[in-house]
């Protein structure tokens, strides 16, 4: 379970287009459940409650902090997906907002946020599996022992793509 979450309301507010008028400490159950399903299902357990564990204890390294804060931007963006629905009702709707942003930009906002979330965990991938000793150390928690839900690599980028070619005799592609 959650033991301390890695963001706000405040935070959300600050870094997602969040009408201003509408009352954020609402989103808290969108905050744990983006944390404790999406960031969990991507960074694995066991690494999830190592970088929780060092945060409560105030213990990161320069490095578990840049990985920390990754995974603090994941969760709000993770939680704003997740509130879309919300964002979109009229409880979100204020009489200055609903001239400015209809639903559909919210849907809009939400697309776009797909492609940054992508590259977001590209980034965590690429930090926790380079080649450094703090990097190897963390990953090491990651992968633990096989059970820790964290997959090595990142399968999509490393699919083989096959185009169609003809070869002459030397094997080459014209």
């Amino acid at each position: 379970m959650i033991k301390i979450l890695f963001i706000n309301d405040e935070y959300l507010k600050k870094n997602f287009p969040i009408p201003a008028r509408m009352d954020t400490k609402q989103l808290e159950g969108f905050i744990k459940a983006a944390q404790l399903t999406h960031l969990t299902s991507f960074t694995g357990w066991c690494l999830y409650e190592y970088i929780e564990q060092k945060a409560i204890d105030q213990s990161l390294t320069a490095f578990e902090i840049k990985m920390y804060q990754i995974m603090q931007y994941l969760t709000g963006m993770y939680a704003y997906q997740l509130a879309n629905d919300f964002l979109k009702s009229e409880v979100a709707n204020t009489k200055h907002e609903e001239s400015s942003s209809s639903r559909a930009s919210i849907d809009d906002r939400i697309y776009a946020m797909e492609s940054q979330i992508t590259s977001i965990e590209a980034r965590y991938r690429r930090e926790l599996e380079a080649d450094t000793t703090e990097a190897n150390d963390l990953l090491d928690i990651a992968i633990g022992t096989g059970d820790c839900g964290y997959e090595y690599g990142d399968s999509y980028n490393d699919s083989v793509i096959s185009f169609p070619y003809t070869s002459n005799d030397s094997n080459e592609c014209v």
